[in-house]
């Protein structure tokens, strides 16, 4: 928040779509221009890239390059050095946010080589626990100063109870991502199983992440989203995560529960889908 905050200008941001809603919510501004680039399971649309870089000169734009938020994908190496590319010529800040990086669930997991040049956001939100808002930003030393200068620095940094709790696990960093990282694999396996063969929607099994990105067949992602929400299921519709009002047959679905918890989700959004399509 501070980081964009502090790079806001009136101008032009390239933002995915869809995207996180916060960050949306951050962006949308007097004065500002939000340019989308289309992302699916299958990646980036490299024309979309291209063009929405060349509108955004001396702007800014931000990715979510690992396990994308809410589609799951993954940016491949050459989608990176085209984006460093476009960002060196357009004179465009690139802040690529990491959060989800380590939640690779591919058995071995295959690291992809970061942005080059990119402003670097990262946490442990994802990885370790939802409560712990711990977060770091890689970036070049006067940015950092520049940052810590910002009135905003003090208001959002963490309890220093949260902090001396970060430092406490850091250095069993690998084993926790190593046993959250099964659990996630076996959760997502066992949501993927218990919606795949149902003709209410599509999707692809995300390589990451902690959500499935449902394409809707017969409903909206809003109108799903109102009536699973009257069953007592919170879930996300399509709608929230675009900058331009598009994306209306989605909605997401996380996998982060047991599967227990998982199995009543699924009872609860099937009978969610009756109710909206009756």
């Amino acid at each position: 928040m501070t980081l964009l905050t502090a790079h806001l200008r009136p101008g032009t941001a390239v933002v995915e779509s869809p995207t996180f809603y916060g960050i949306l919510a951050i962006l949308r501004r007097p004065g500002r221009r939000l340019v989308p680039v289309a992302v699916s399971h299958d990646g980036w649309d490299a024309g979309q890239l291209a063009a929405a870089f060349g509108r955004a000169r001396g702007g800014m734009a931000v990715l979510v390059p690992d396990f994308h938020n809410p589609t799951g994908a993954l940016m491949d190496a050459p989608a990176r050095a085209q984006v460093a590319a476009l960002a060196a010529q357009a004179g465009v800040t690139v802040v690529a946010n990491e959060i989800m990086r380590d939640l690779d669930l591919r058995e071995p997991p295959a690291p992809v080589p970061r942005i080059r040049g990119a402003i670097i956001v990262g946490s442990l939100s994802k990885t370790i626990w939802a409560g712990l808002r711990i977060g770091w930003i890689r970036a070049p030393a006067r940015l950092i100063r520049q940052l810590l200068l910002h009135p905003l620095c003090q208001v959002c940094s963490p309890p220093p109870i949260e902090q001396l709790t970060a430092c406490e696990l850091l250095p069993d960093l690998d084993s926790l991502l190593g046993q959250r990282t099964r659990e996630l694999r076996s959760q997502r396996d066992h949501l993927v199983a218990a919606l795949r063969h149902d003709s209410a929607w599509t999707f692809v099994p995300p390589p990451g992440g902690l959500w499935l990105w449902l394409r809707l067949a017969s409903t909206s992602g809003d109108a799903l989203a109102a009536q699973a929400a009257a069953v007592g299921l919170a879930v996300l519709p399509g709608s929230r995560f675009s900058a331009d009002g598009t994306l209306a047959s989605y909605l997401r679905v996380p996998f982060t529960a047991p599967p227990a918890i998982l199995d009543n989700a699924v009872t609860l959004l099937r009978a969610a889908h009756g109710n909206a399509i009756s």
